[in-house]
C-alpha cells in the first residue's frame, strides 16, 4: 500500500545519503558470484591453494546444515544481498557442530573474503561476516618432549634414524630439510651440517 511504498522510498533515500546503497540487481546467489565474479579476480592463486578453496567452498560453506528448531540453512544458495548476520552465525553454529575447528575457520575466513569482494562490487552494502574470533585457528597444546625422552627416543628408532631424529629436534631442522640430508652434507672434521 501507499504507506509501505513511501516507507520503503524514505529508507531508500537515507541509505542513500549514508552511502549504504546497493544497486538493486538481479539476485545472484553465493555459489554464483563466486563462480562468476569472485573467481576471476583470483588468477594470482596457483593451481594447489585454488583447489584448497574449492574444496572448502564445496565442503564447508555451500552445503545445506541442519539448524534445531528451524529451517536448515544453505548460504550456497541464498541470494549474496540477502544473507545477514543471523544467517552467517546460523551457519558458522550448524557448521561448529561438525567439529573440526580449523577447517571451520579457515571457511570462515574464505567466506569473509568472498564477501568482502561482493562489498567491493557494490552486490552487497557490508559484509555480514562478522563474528569475532571465528576466523582464529586455536591449536590443541602439544606435549613436548624432555630431553632425556627424546634420547630415549632417538635410541629406540632403527640406527640409521637416529641422526636424523637428533638434528631435527636439536637443529631445528624441518622434515624435508631431515629427509633432504645426504652424507656430503655432514662434516665429520668440523662436526657440521649443511642444508642445502
Amino acid at each position: 500500500n501507499k504507506v509501505q511504498a513511501d516507507s520503503w522510498l524514505k529508507s531508500e533515500w537515507e541509505r542513500r545519503r549514508s552511502g549504504t546503497w546497493v544497486e538493486r540487481r538481479p539476485s545472484i546467489t553465493l555459489r554464483c558470484f563466486v563462480d562468476e565474479q569472485w573467481w576471476p579476480w583470483m588468477t594470482h592463486l596457483s593451481d594447489r591453494p585454488a583447489d584448497g578453496y574449492r574444496l572448502v567452498l564445496r565442503t564447508w560453506v555451500y552445503p545445506t546444515l541442519p539448524r534445531p528448531g528451524r529451517s536448515s540453512i544453505s548460504l550456497g544458495d541464498t541470494p549474496v544481498a540477502e544473507i545477514t548476520e543471523d544467517d552467517v552465525r546460523a551457519w558458522y553454529a550448524a557448521s561448529k557442530a561438525r567439529g573440526r575447528e580449523a577447517r571451520l575457520a579457515n571457511a570462515y575466513r574464505l567466506l569473509g573474503e568472498v564477501m568482502r569482494a561482493a562489498e567491493e562490487r557494490g552486490v552487497i552494502a557490508r559484509s555480514p561476516v562478522r563474528i569475532k574470533g571465528a576466523g582464529t585457528e586455536v591449536a590443541p597444546e602439544r606435549t613436548v618432549l624432555t630431553v632425556d625422552e627424546l634420547v630415549a627416543l632417538a635410541r629406540a628408532m632403527e640406527p640409521r634414524y637416529q641422526a636424523m631424529v637428533l638434528l631435527a629436534a636439536f637443529g631445528a631442522l624441518r622434515w624435508g630439510e631431515s629427509l633432504g640430508l645426504q652424507r656430503r652434507d655432514i662434516d665429520f672434521v668440523r662436526g657440521g651440517v649443511t642444508l642445502r
